[in-house]
């Protein structure tokens, strides 16, 4: 059966559904998140690769490792473009979220940032203009892989500051970013925070609409 491949951060892996997992040795998405109802749609397997606190610089880098099969469909939700990671030397990635600022070290156990290393970065070097550039490159890095060896590929992000629309986009961008909204007044999950299933289900019919669109049209 055909595959789709779904890229994101914790909109993706459905944080706060029943099955969701965020711990290192047991990390899963759960199926009541948008990939699955997509993929349902769409009659295909899903893979569905979310992953809670991921910046598109990381979306992007599991995108371009990931191995694919020629008839796969990648859908990508980005994420939020103030945020980053910092591929270390050591192997280990270490995020940087503006939310994190405000937690403390002990909540950073089994996370992979420093609240300290996290604070000061956003107080002296984070810049609107220079992220929105850098996630930019990360996404039509991204899109131009995926292009370059022929796998059908979508492009959307949840933040409508991040679409185009509150910023011009750059004349070089050569990817047709779309943005989606989790309807607010379907609830939340249980963490309280992030959207309810169906929100997610949701999330899906508008996906596949963009989606059906783009086909007919090419």
């Amino acid at each position: 059966m055909k595959r789709l491949l779904a890229f994101g951060c914790s909109n993706t892996q459905g944080h706060g559904l029943p099955g969701f997992s965020w711990k290192q040795h047991s990390r899963t998405a759960s199926t009541l998140a948008w990939p699955q109802f997509l993929s349902d749609r769409l009659d295909r397997t899903c893979d569905n690769q979310g992953y809670t606190g991921a910046s598109n610089k990381l979306i992007a880098d599991f995108i371009v490792n990931q191995d694919y099969k020629q008839d796969d469909l990648v859908v990508v939700l980005w994420t939020s473009f103030t945020r980053s990671h910092v591929f270390m030397d050591n192997g280990k990635k270490m995020r940087l979220l503006p939310s994190d600022c405000e937690k403390s070290a002990r909540d950073s156990q089994g996370w992979e940032y420093n609240p300290k290393i996290t604070k000061l970065f956003y107080r002296h070097f984070y810049a609107e203009r220079d992220f929105f550039r850098h996630n930019l490159v990360e996404i039509n890095f991204a899109k131009q892989y995926l292009d370059s060896i022929h796998i059908e590929n979508y492009h959307f992000c949840w933040d409508p500051d991040d679409d185009g629309e509150a910023k011009l986009m750059p004349h070089w961008n050569r990817t047709d970013l779309r943005f989606v909204e989790f309807d607010p007044t379907l609830g939340l999950a249980a963490d309280h925070e992030h959207p309810s299933s169906a929100a997610h289900e949701q999330m899906a019919e508008h996906m596949l609409t963009e989606i059906s669109k783009k086909r007919n049209s090419s």
